[in-house]
């Protein structure tokens, strides 16, 4: 990786490209193994969001799968039947050419390594379904000519994307200007927000140092441009003492910064838990009694499940200026937008259970998002078919 970094800086992006891309067609030619699935999530991450449980519910059925997990970190835990491969090494061109489906949840990260040959099955799993900020085509002019290049390629190179519905698929239309075949499955990230065994959950709150008798707060806001944490200076504490005060119970605070948020001082505070670096956000959400946000996607899963959602959004008119634009539906939702910490404690002292159900209810039905637990055996029946069609 030294090596690469270096020449990075020396080596015009051109013919970089040429260079770092040159395995993908040397592999091209190497037969395609007809049971083999290479899992790419947020271009090498951990086990996790969709392709993890696309993958999980492959090895449930026992199905004859050679399950390949894409990883910049080598000793990341995955399940003792995936494959480890690094990302950055020759290995990876090789699984790739030979991959007979490939899943992935970002739009930029295959064009470099695989040169797309007939018999091959892309699946994008789109990792931001109902998210509040404009994305790919629709903020054209806030990408890199760089990226905009390998993410037109990579939605031409897509076969299917994964959907929850009517809504979900018209982003994808809109935003990846895709062509491709949207099947609207639900997600199969969410499938652990309604598992009725509860003694999975039980082991990741213990893990966790959790008491049962303790309810969870889950802090996750989202990233700005340039770094700043300013708009988290949240007091805690305060924060805790309004929903012991509205829900009459202690709460614990889970505290979840965006990957690309570094130097941020946690609180030394027993009550507060920095899950930054916790592999897989979804069973953070599923251990959460509420969450408070800013303009992450992540409400999408609390309002599916029935959770109370509160937002702080400080730098609301800033966010929108230097950021990110927001889509008309952040400002339709008739939730409050909290522009300061009274309001927000406000809001949570509040709180009212019928009115939210009912926000709730016209949400689900104006999205038509399907969330029933079952989105990853879809997904798994859709790849088994088009197995045995091959």
């Amino acid at each position: 990786m030294m090596i690469k970094n270096i020449l990075k800086l020396i080596i015009p992006i051109p013919l970089r490209k040429a260079i770092f891309g040159a395995p993908k067609y040397f592999f091209y030619f190497f037969q395609i193994n007809k049971n083999k699935i290479v899992f790419i999530n947020f271009n090498g991450k951990g086990y996790g969001d969709n392709p993890k449980y696309i993958c999980s519910e492959i090895l449930r059925q026992k199905l004859a799968v050679d399950c390949v997990w894409m990883l910049e970190d080598m000793n990341a835990i995955l399940p003792p039947k995936v494959r480890k491969i690094s990302i950055h090494g020759l290995r990876c061109f090789y699984e790739l050419a030979t991959a007979h489906v490939i899943i992935i949840n970002t739009n930029n990260v295959l064009p470099g390594k695989m040169k797309k040959k007939k018999g091959q099955i892309i699946i994008q799993t789109w990792h931001g379904s109902h998210a509040f900020k404009y994305i790919e085509r629709q903020i054209d002019d806030m990408l890199s000519k760089s990226y905009i290049h390998d993410s037109k390629l990579s939605t031409k190179m897509t076969d299917v994307f994964i959907s929850d519905g009517p809504n979900n698929t018209k982003l994808y239309r809109d935003a990846f200007q895709c062509t491709c075949d949207i099947i609207e499955t639900g997600m199969p990230r969410e499938d652990v927000l309604f598992e009725d065994d509860t003694s999975h959950l039980d082991t990741i709150r213990e893990s966790l140092g959790i008491p049962k008798n303790k309810s969870i707060l889950l802090y996750a806001p989202t990233f700005r441009n340039d770094g700043s944490t300013k708009a988290y200076d949240l007091d805690f504490s305060s924060i805790l003492d309004a929903l012991k005060q509205r829900f009459n119970s202690d709460w614990i605070m889970l505290l979840r910064l965006h990957p690309n948020v570094k130097n941020y001082n946690v609180h030394s505070d027993a009550k507060i838990i920095d899950v930054s670096s916790y592999g897989d956000v979804q069973e953070l959400i599923a251990i959460s009694n509420a969450v408070i946000t800013d303009y992450s996607s992540i409400y999408h899963d609390f309002f599916i499940s029935n959770k109370p959602v509160f937002l702080y959004t400080k730098d609301l008119d800033n966010y929108i200026k230097e950021n990110r634009k927001l889509t008309p539906l952040f400002f339709q939702i008739p939730w409050n937008k909290n522009r300061n910490e009274e309001d927000l404690i406000n809001d949570i002292l509040n709180f009212d259970k019928n009115k939210y159900h009912e926000m709730i209810t016209h949400y689900k039905n104006f999205t038509g998002a399907i969330a029933d637990g079952k989105a990853s055996s879809r997904v798994v029946e859709y790849i088994m078919q088009y197995f045995k069609k091959e």
